[in-house]
């Protein structure tokens, strides 16, 4: 069995005309088993998010950790953050821990004011058991 079905987890984005969604679900349990609720969507700014699904531990350690380095960017930056730069944040921070990694699968989505959004995903590789 894979670690990253022991939690269970799953984060979906929807794009429309003038409208952008993102959803997760918010059960957390040991397989068949609930044991309660928490978030998987995370705000990163203004109108920029993201999902992570995976083992609980790992999902709740990398929004620590994004969040601690998102403060940091726009402290010296003076700026939010680009979609793009978030996404590259978190491929340093999952890269940084290859060799004992984070079994996340992190998902951004950015809805921008004239309309035009972004999104991005980004698939943790050969590292499931």
């Amino acid at each position: 069995m894979s670690i990253m079905s022991y939690n269970g987890g799953a984060v979906m984005a929807m794009k429309g005309k003038n409208c952008m969604a993102i959803a997760a679900d918010r059960r957390f349990g040991i397989q068949a088993q609930m044991v309660t609720t928490d978030f998987q969507i995370f705000p990163m700014g203004d109108r920029l998010y993201i999902g992570l699904a995976g083992l609980a531990t790992d999902v709740q350690a990398v929004a620590q950790c994004l969040k601690f380095r998102l403060n940091l960017y726009e402290l010296k930056e003076g700026q939010q953050i680009k979609p793009y730069t978030l996404m590259s944040m978190v491929a340093n921070l999952l890269y940084e821990k290859r060799f004992g990694p984070y079994y996340t699968e992190p998902f951004s989505k950015r809805k921008e004011k004239k309309g035009r959004d972004e999104s991005q995903v980004l698939r943790v590789r050969n590292t499931y058991y």
